[in-house]
This record gives structure tokens, C-alpha cells and sequence, in this order.
């Protein structure tokens, strides 16, 4: 059985860079098949990346994604970097973000690994339709005000799901409370916080929250400090 290759931690520094365009671009993972290929829903999330890299608003694409389907041998972005050299896509213009497994991380990790040793601003960040206002709500807040977001959507029948959307409005309460108190872009309190608080990582210290009250002060007085 092929083991599963070791993720290091490091930042990584991209040499010999004579000129950046304006972006960057961070396309987040979805799920991957048997074949070790992106899902359709991840194809059309790498599929927005190559076309921005293609407009020439990128020199490199970020693919992020780690190992949270554990039974595959391979991470999320080590699938999409696959897809995407099948796509014309040269492997030296790919960069992963392999330590992530949900999308909190996926923030804090391309922000502290790649983006701030890089020194870059202007970032573009792809995802689902359906997912994108969480992914917002979630990248504006690790990244905070120092940045140039935006936010690139690939076309989903989910999102006309309601099930799918409620979840996404539930995960979204889950992130509020769970980050309540830190500062916007404190990347190393929120890294802490995730390792000690989010469900993912330990599910039996999340205490439960009033949806409906949190929704209130989000939308409404802005409380939470979001």
C-alpha cells in the first residue's frame, strides 16, 4: 500500500520572481475521487483558477486542500495540482497548502505559510458558489484589513440546495463563536484557537451555541466584532 507522503510545515519563499501580477490565487479544495482526481465540483473550482491564470492575472496558483479524506494516499491539492498539469498548467507555477483540513485552516495556513513570506496583497480566492459567503466571511476575518480579497465563485446546482445552504449558514455560526474575541488577522491566536476549540480538532469541548441569536448579532448590531 503507498504511504501517504509526510506534509512539511514550512514557509515557502518563491525565488527569482522578476514580476508579480496583480493577484494571487488560492483555489480551495472539494472532495476527491477513487481516481485520486478532483470531484466535478473541485475540477470547476481549479477550472476559475486556470482562467485567471490564463487572463494573466496570476503567475501561480495556490492549491489548497490537506489530508482529510484519510483513506486516500494523496491530499486535496496535490489532487487539483494533478488536474491542473492536465490542463496545461506547468508544475513549477503551482504552490500547495497541504496541512489544512477545513477551511478555517485553508485561511490561516496560506496566509502564514505563503502569502505573508511572499509579501503579497492582492489575492483572488475560488470556491464554490454555495460555499463562497462562508469562505468570505472566514478569509476576511484571518486575513484582516491588510489585504486586497477577492472572491471567485464555480458554478454549483447546490447552490440552490437547501440543505446544503443551511449547513453552510450553521458552519458559519460554528466559525463566529468558536473565534469570538480575537482580533481580525491574528493569525497565531487563531491557530491556537482552532487547535483547541474548532470541532474538527476537538469535538467534545464545542459547547453548543443559539444559532438565531448569533445570526441577530451578526446581521444586525454587528456584536461579535466581525
Amino acid at each position: 500500500m503507498k504511504q501517504k507522503k509526510m506534509v512539511e510545515t514550512k514557509f515557502l519563499f518563491i525565488k527569482n520572481v522578476i514580476k508579480m501580477k496583480s493577484n494571487i490565487v488560492i483555489c480551495l479544495s472539494h472532495l476527491m475521487e477513487n481516481d485520486l482526481l478532483p470531484t466535478e465540483q473541485g475540477k470547476k473550482r481549479v477550472n476559475v483558477a486556470i482562467q485567471e491564470y490564463l487572463n494573466g492575472n496570476t503567475n501561480y496558483l495556490i492549491m489548497s486542500g490537506g489530508f482529510s479524506q484519510k483513506e486516500k494516499p494523496i491530499t486535496q491539492a496535490e489532487a487539483m495540482k494533478v488536474y491542473a498539469i492536465s490542463q496545461g498548467i506547468k508544475k513549477e507555477e503551482i504552490i500547495l497548502e497541504e496541512e489544512s483540513l477545513e477551511t478555517v485552516a485553508q485561511a490561516a495556513f496560506t496566509k502564514k505559510r505563503i502569502i505573508v513570506p511572499n509579501n503579497w496583497k492582492n489575492i483572488t480566492v475560488v470556491s464554490s458558489n454555495y460555499h463562497l459567503p462562508r469562505v468570505k466571511g472566514i478569509f476576511d476575518f484571518v486575513y484582516g484589513d491588510n489585504f486586497k480579497i477577492n472572491y471567485f465563485e464555480a458554478d454549483s446546482e447546490l447552490d440552490n440546495d437547501i440543505p446544503t445552504l443551511t449547513n453552510e449558514v450553521k458552519s458559519l455560526m460554528t466559525f463566529i463563536s468558536t473565534f469570538r474575541g480575537i482580533e481580525r488577522g491574528d493569525t497565531e491566536n487563531i491557530l491556537t484557537r482552532l487547535y483547541e476549540s474548532h470541532p474538527i480538532y476537538c469535538p467534545d469541548k464545542v459547547k453548543p451555541i443559539n444559532e438565531q441569536l448569533l445570526i441577530r448579532k451578526y446581521l444586525f448590531d454587528n456584536s461579535l466584532g466581525f
